[in-house]
């Protein structure tokens, strides 16, 4: 009789404990913010504690578990069945699976790092960022979920992070290509003028650094070296200065208008070898100056159409006096 009054008690506490366990992993289900996936990143303890009590405590503590959290939280069963189903192994004997946690942590990852793209963007200068915000949200102790979570993101970075310096390098090299195809585009022999046949502008800053930089510029040599070797030389300072549109600070803008200067008084000079250098067409001479004014690059567009108004007013002025 003793015998069976204590398998009774013992049977009934353990029924108790593995309910109150149902609950209290319900609970834990339940502490997340609703309606997202690593809702349970609230999890503060590890709910892999088997019943001892068999069948019946493994079926006490799910049949609680299920109960409270349809009364306490169903939308989240609705929106994370996956984490569900995880906590619920807490109430069999072996517990939580391990493989089965880390392919949730590994999903939770995936999941977390499309959320916080919503907030911050997707763009290759947050990277970092989206990493920073993501990694905040590991749980203190579920080991195997938090191991496979941390891996994960690391991944994720890590594999954003070198598509994205595929792509800007890429795209680097893209524009030094451009660079040297809009420096070969003028007229060979002709100084500094031709550049005024510059149909970009070649000074937006380059977003992967140094590595940038640096396969932009070796691009733009390459390129000039094979398409126009002559030009390079005898224009020694246009080429130099559109090789800093590879710079992430541009063309420096007080050469750029150096230059801009340099080129309307030889295209001023050679105009009037064309045309003469008589009054009667000094406004014929300025116009076919103003003409050649077909760059977008403001310093030289600039510096160019007002050293050409310059050097006509000086010429009207001259013919006057």
């Amino acid at each position: 009789q003793m015998h069976k009054t204590a398998l009774d008690r013992c049977e009934r506490d353990c029924v108790q404990s593995s309910r109150s366990k149902g609950r209290q992993i319900a609970e834990q289900f339940c502490e997340g913010n609703e309606g997202r996936v690593v809702g349970f990143l609230g999890v503060a303890d590890i709910p892999g504690v088997s019943a001892s009590c068999g069948t019946q405590g493994r079926k006490t503590c799910t049949a609680a578990y299920e109960k409270q959290v349809l009364q306490t939280c169903p939308k989240r069963r609705e929106a994370d069945p996956t984490v569900f189903d995880l906590l619920r192994e807490a109430c069999q004997e072996e517990g939580i699976d391990d493989e089965n946690c880390r392919a949730v942590g590994a999903e939770a990852a995936e999941q977390e790092w499309k959320e916080v793209q919503k907030d911050v963007g997707s763009s290759c200068d947050v990277v970092d960022e989206v990493r920073e915000r993501v990694e905040t949200l590991v749980p203190l102790k579920l080991e195997c979920f938090k191991e496979a979570f941390k891996h994960h993101v690391e991944q994720i970075h890590q594999n954003t992070a070198d598509l994205c310096e595929r792509d800007c390098v890429q795209s680097s090299e893209s524009k030094g290509q451009q660079l040297a195809e809009q420096f070969c585009a003028g007229d060979e022999g002709r100084g500094t003028a031709f550049f005024m046949v510059i149909a970009d502008d070649p000074a937006p800053p380059l977003a992967c650094g140094e590595q940038g930089q640096k396969a932009c510029t070796a691009a733009y040599e390459r390129q000039v070296r094979q398409s126009c070797p002559e030009q390079s030389r005898a224009s020694d300072a246009l080429f130099n200065l559109l090789r800093e549109g590879c710079q992430a600070g541009g063309v420096d803008t007080t050469r750029c208008r150096t230059l801009g200067a340099e080129a309307a008084e030889r295209k001023w000079g050679e105009v009037q070898k064309e045309l003469g250098s008589s009054c009667s067409v000094v406004d014929d001479v300025h116009e076919r100056v103003e003409e050649s004014e077909i760059s977008s690059l403001e310093c030289l567009q600039d510096a160019f159409q007002h050293r050409a108004e310059q050097m006509h007013q000086a010429a009207l002025d001259r013919c006057e006096r």
